[in-house]
């Protein structure tokens, strides 16, 4: 009898830890694809803008807060451990963003125009959106391009691919 209870019980277990690493990988799933969503749609926006408009700059600065917003919540979705190697690039993306927003308010709301700002501006902006490139290929399975890429191969003793099924 307590071998039937040991026999159940494990593999209830089994099926509960199976089932949350795919609650975790659906989740980040959906978050991933709520931010890519959210941030394709404040872009366009920002494309959008008529730069003669008297509004562009509070439309412009408006877009870059959002997209912030959007930045923040990536740096901390819980990554799973099977996207591990995206966390940091996340973090690295969150924190060239909050700078690139700040210096581009810098930019626009100060009295005198400073080309070096609005260049240190654009570079974190590029930066922080290389790095959603990146996280982009790594999640697709691809490995991401460039002169600035370095691969580590490190020998996985205990790998489970993630699967379409999972």
């Amino acid at each position: 009898m307590k071998k039937k209870y040991f026999l159940l019980f494990t593999v209830l277990l089994l099926c509960l830890t199976g089932c949350k690493k795919n609650k975790d990988l659906e989740e980040y799933r959906e978050n991933m694809e709520s931010f890519t969503e959210n941030i394709s749609d404040i872009t366009s926006r920002m494309d959008a803008i008529d730069t003669g408009s008297e509004t562009a700059v509070s439309e412009l600065l408006g877009c870059l807060d959002e997209l912030q917003v959007q930045f923040v919540l990536l740096g901390e979705m819980n990554v799973p451990k099977e996207f591990a190697s995206v966390e940091s690039l996340a973090d690295e993306a969150n924190e060239y963003m909050t700078e690139a927003v700040l210096l581009y308010h810098d930019v626009f709301e100060s009295e005198e125009y400073s080309s070096e700002t609005a260049s240190a501006a654009k570079e974190n902006y590029d930066r922080s959106m290389k790095r959603i490139s990146y996280i982009s290929s790594l999640l697709k399975g691809e490995i991401p391009d460039g002169d600035d890429i370095i691969i580590t191969e490190e020998d996985i003793l205990d790998f489970e691919p993630v699967t379409e099924d999972e």
